[in-house]
């Protein structure tokens, strides 16, 4: 995944999670600690995306 700071493609996955159960990770250049939906319109939900996409379905 690429650091959504610097646009790095060396980053290293972290053991832990997010509130909501997303993924993190570390960039080795810049040392930036973001997640799976940094850098998404959906990063600052408080729902699982899943949950959001079916609602907007529906």
């Amino acid at each position: 995944m690429n650091c959504p700071s610097c646009l790095s493609a060396t980053t290293k996955e972290q053991n832990k999670k997010t509130s909501l159960g997303y993924r993190t990770f570390r960039c080795s250049i810049c040392q930036h600690t973001f997640n799976e939906r940094s850098g998404t319109p959906f990063n600052f939900l408080e729902y699982p995306t899943d949950i959001v996409l079916l609602v907007v379905l529906w």
